[in-house]
């Protein structure tokens, strides 16, 4: 299981601690705006998760899967919030002042070989 921890919330971010197989990353996601699509993170929960190619990122996702009312919603690359879309962007440093995400290629891709067997994802507020 996949575990990542929010601890962190306003009004142009929300930051948390992902866990996988014992490997640590930091997170940044759009705020919570009652699951808005394209505008908020998805609520906390525990939720079934699945590798796939993305055809509009080119590259391997894990995607979670029944996030009521919406779809699509993706462990990816990206530095900010606006470059998440109400996905969860996965990196190893943060600043926090401006909100943005760094190494983050570098993470996901060390993310996605640790999390590719994992079917189970729960995501807690701290």
């Amino acid at each position: 299981m996949i575990k990542l921890t929010r601890f962190k919330y306003n009004n142009n971010f929300t930051l948390g601690i992902l866990d996988v197989k014992g490997d640590k990353f930091l997170t940044l996601e759009n705020p919570y705006k009652n699951n808005e699509i394209n505008k908020s993170c998805i609520p906390t929960g525990l939720y079934c998760i699945f590798k796939r190619f993305s055809p509009s990122k080119q590259y391997n996702v894990i995607e979670i899967e029944d996030v009521i009312d919406r779809t699509y919603i993706q462990f990816h690359i990206g530095n900010t919030s606006e470059d998440s879309k109400g996905c969860i962007l996965v990196g190893n440093s943060i600043d926090i002042k401006k909100g943005f995400l760094g190494n983050s290629t570098d993470a996901f891709n060390k993310f996605i070989e640790l999390a590719e067997d994992e079917q189970i994802l729960m995501i807690e507020s701290h």
